[in-house]
């Protein structure tokens, strides 16, 4: 079998994006007339991005109870986003009355 997964995902208060494009591949290998061997890879492309200035700080809240405005931060922060290839896989036998499976995420250890 072939697929072709996309997610999105946003958060609003802090501006958080994260979008994945994923292809996935699975094939089933009868073993016997009661056991079957399953077996399923997905390569990712994925998308992460944050935005620091969105967020409030403690320095920016001093004169607040005073202006109810909230000020500048002094922090400075980049707009951090973040590209790579995600690898999964799993592996899964069953029969008719057991099933045992096994998978691996995160496979090329993104950071």
């Amino acid at each position: 079998g072939l697929g072709l997964l996309y997610t999105s995902d946003a958060v609003t208060s802090s501006n958080f994006r994260s979008q994945d494009l994923g292809l996935q591949y699975a094939y089933n290998l009868q073993l016997n007339n009661q056991s079957n061997l399953r077996f399923g890879l997905q390569g990712a492309l994925v998308s992460r991005e944050f935005q620091f200035s969105n967020l409030i700080f403690g320095d920016q809240l001093q004169n607040y109870l005073q202006t109810g405005a909230i000020d500048p931060t002094m922090e400075a922060f980049p707009r951090d986003q973040r590209r790579y290839i995600n690898i999964s896989s799993g592996l899964f036998w069953y029969s008719e009355k057991y099933w045992l499976g096994l998978s691996a995420h995160n496979m090329t250890r993104p950071r």
